[in-house]
């Protein structure tokens, strides 16, 4: 079987929702939103490359995942959307989130921020705001278009297969003005924005 669900054609489903973000996509994030100084629960932190960033940007990050992929960080092993939560002192939780369980994971994670009027920052595809229109009411903010797209199998940069599929960090934050419209901004390598629009 084949799988092009995070952008790769031609390659193996992998079990569980294994891709794994690179880098640069949660560090155009920090640039831009100005990320630093926060407590960040990471739900989905797979082989940490995301917690990884988080922390060097200055961050006190809380990483779990349903399973052990080596991460030495790593400081739960829970099921996000079923099992009992830590104390959620957390300013804000930011993670790629499995792709069958997206609308969950939201979901749960904006419920979750709402006691300490905290953000939730989530990676899925450029069109995933096309469909799931319920998730886009209040406290959404902002849908910030990554400027390339990303790999999701290391080592295929000089393979034929291609990304498919361009994503976007979509916010949702309690501290938004109801009032305010959300907006759609896109990014630059270097964590600017090219221009924006209300949605």
């Amino acid at each position: 079987m084949r799988s092009a669900s995070h952008g790769e054609a031609g390659y193996e489903i992998r079990k569980a929702g294994d891709y794994f973000t690179q880098p640069w996509v949660t560090e155009i994030l920090c640039q831009y939103m100005k990320i630093k100084g926060k407590t960040i629960f990471e739900p989905a932190c797979g082989d940490g490359r995301m917690s990884d960033v988080l922390s060097k940007m200055g961050n006190i990050v809380i990483s779990n995942d349903l399973h052990n992929y080596g991460y030495p960080h790593q400081d739960y092993q829970f099921d996000f959307l079923r099992d009992s939560h830590p104390a959620n002192d957390y300013d804000m939780i930011i993670t790629n989130p499995p792709y069958d369980y997206i609308t969950e994971f939201i979901q749960l994670a904006v419920g979750l921020t709402k006691r300490n009027s905290g953000c939730v920052m989530m990676l899925a595809r450029h069109e995933f705001d096309a469909t799931h229109h319920a998730l886009f009411d209040y406290p959404f903010r902002s849908k910030l278009v990554l400027p390339r797209r990303p790999r999701w199998i290391d080592g295929e940069e000089g393979k034929k297969a291609a990304p498919r599929f361009p994503y976007a960090w979509y916010c949702w934050d309690w501290k938004v003005d109801p009032a305010e419209h959300p907006t759609v901004i896109w990014l630059t390598d270097t964590g600017k924005s090219v221009h924006g629009r209300e949605l």
